[in-house]
């Protein structure tokens, strides 16, 4: 949370209307009139506070991986962990923090905001884990850290099939007017039901990337389906939003850690991303991205998660030419290897950024026509 709250906070901030603005202040300041006697009492009423924060991004996995984060640390403050002379000086230290973050609200200053958000989960962080490690040597036990998990994962059984075939196709293993497994087989392969995977092939048809001709079986056909109609689909359409909620939610992700993490790239993990980057086939980003979300257990679940919503980015590449986006694209590519290569990693950062920035404008445009 420390890496990625307080660039979200200050996103939302931003985008705050006076009115939200208005009503931010009022949940903040009715906490200092509030009697907390336990931890749990204290997180729920800032969860709330956070909770409508984000909502005003409009992005359901930032909301979602928000709510995932505070459940796992509610888990990890019981409230009999906390001594009461403990308690109360977190208490007197969190009053201290909420007074300038009240004012960060009202004179709508994020930067401030961001600041005051991460010295204060920072702190908190600290004297958690010092506190835990005190328990650990007073009963002389053996702490196993719990690894987290995002188990809030929005869409239905039959869609993770059709991400699982999209995939496929994307990557090569299923060619085009080739046939696809059977549906015995995609059933087996996503451990789901037959009724699921027929429900994927179904909808696939439907979008007129896969054609299912009776008694032979399915194949890979995306020519067969017209743009137009394409994105009249409300499924489509709102898929296409689920990528750039994704895509936005990884921006904001890498906005938080990605400088501090960026120079901590080592010469040997940076010659290997040099190296991958100048020869893949495709020209992606992915393993920069990949390479950041895997210094940390946690946000590499929340990559996990993410970049399986960016498969729908896919649809546009069957109806779409990209033809001078893909040149601008590729400039980009090129000036990201030649920082790399140069070790300017402010530069880098700011280009990762921009790229990303670009792409969610472009699908913006699409998913608005």
């Amino acid at each position: 949370m420390e890496y990625i709250l307080p660039t979200i906070a200050q996103e939302a901030i931003n985008r705050a209307s006076d009115e939200d603005i208005a009503y931010l202040y009022h949940m903040a300041d009715s906490l200092k009139d509030k009697q907390f006697h336990t931890s749990s009492e204290l997180m729920n009423a800032l969860m709330e506070i956070y909770s409508y924060a984000f909502s005003l991004l409009n992005n359901v996995y930032v909301s979602s991986l928000f709510t995932q984060m505070m459940d796992f640390i509610l888990v990890a403050v019981p409230d009999y962990s906390l001594r009461k002379n403990e308690f109360q000086k977190n208490m007197a230290f969190i009053g201290n923090m909420l007074s300038v973050i009240l004012k960060a609200i009202l004179k709508k200053d994020s930067k401030v905001l961001k600041k005051t958000i991460k010295y204060l989960i920072h702190t908190i962080s600290k004297k958690t884990q010092s506190y835990i490690q005190r328990i650990i040597d007073e009963e002389k036990t053996t702490f196993h850290p719990m690894p987290f998990y995002w188990y809030y994962e929005k869409e239905a059984l039959y869609q993770n099939v059709i991400i699982d075939i999209f995939m496929d196709i994307h990557n090569g293993v299923y060619l085009k007017h080739k046939e696809l497994p059977s549906l015995e087989q995609l059933a087996k392969k996503q451990n789901v039901s037959l009724r699921t995977s027929r429900k994927a092939i179904e909808v696939l048809n439907h979008y007129g990337i896969v054609k299912t001709v009776n008694g032979i079986g399915s194949y890979v056909n995306y020519d067969a389906f017209k743009k137009d109609d394409f994105l009249k689909n409300p499924e489509v359409k709102q898929n296409l939003k689920q990528f750039i909620d994704a895509l936005s939610a990884l921006q904001l992700c890498i906005k938080g850690f990605g400088p501090a993490f960026i120079k901590k790239i080592s010469e040997d993990d940076l010659s290997k991303l040099i190296d991958v980057m100048e020869h893949q086939k495709r020209k992606i980003i992915t393993p920069m991205v990949e390479l950041l979300f895997q210094r940390n257990t946690c946000l590499s679940e929340i990559y996990r998660v993410l970049n399986k919503q960016l498969v729908w980015f896919m649809y546009l590449n069957y109806f779409y030419s990209f033809d001078n986006k893909e040149n601008e694209y590729y400039a980009y590519y090129q000036l990201l290897i030649e920082h790399l290569k140069a070790h300017h990693m402010k530069k880098v950062y700011e280009l990762l950024c921009e790229m990303m920035e670009t792409s969610i404008h472009f699908v913006k445009q699409i998913y608005l026509s």
